[in-house]
């Protein structure tokens, strides 16, 4: 099963949801290299490459929320070290178990269900905040 974007997980803050969609982009990517039994090392690949990029948006995120001086910023940033160790642990279990169906139900359990949920909530409520007091990141109200 793919992740599919949609307006509701807009949080108006243009950089972040271009973020946004491109992880949704490399998750799909992943699930794919899964599902076409593309081999342990494509898979493992892939993973790594979505690991960086998952780094580089949380920390732009982090700045952003720094100097906004976001309210709940220790919470938001310890959500995303637990998110960031999930995919660490995925990449250990594919090393270990192999990149079979799986792999694409941990994926969707943990992943996507974890990028839902995050952006939904945290991500959109942080853009709020953004919004009231802070024009410095393209923020705009979401559709």
């Amino acid at each position: 099963m793919r992740i599919q974007w949609s307006d509701d997980l807009n949080t108006g803050a243009v950089i972040i949801d271009g973020q946004h969609k491109e992880l949704f982009d490399r998750v799909n990517r992943l699930l794919d290299a899964c599902m076409k039994g593309e081999g342990v090392e494509r898979v493992a690949e892939t993973l790594m490459f979505l690991q960086s990029y998952v780094v580089e948006h949380f920390s732009m995120e982090e700045e952003v929320m720094r100097r906004a001086k976001y309210d709940d910023y220790e919470r938001h940033a310890a959500l995303h070290r637990e998110f960031r160790e999930r995919i660490e642990e995925l990449s250990r279990e594919v090393y270990v178990e192999g990149a079979g169906a799986h792999t694409v139900v941990k994926i969707n359990r943990t992943l996507i269900s974890w990028l839902n949920e995050h952006i939904r909530k945290v991500d959109r409520q942080m853009a709020t905040q953004l919004r009231e007091h802070f024009t410095g990141v393209g923020v705009a109200s979401p559709a």
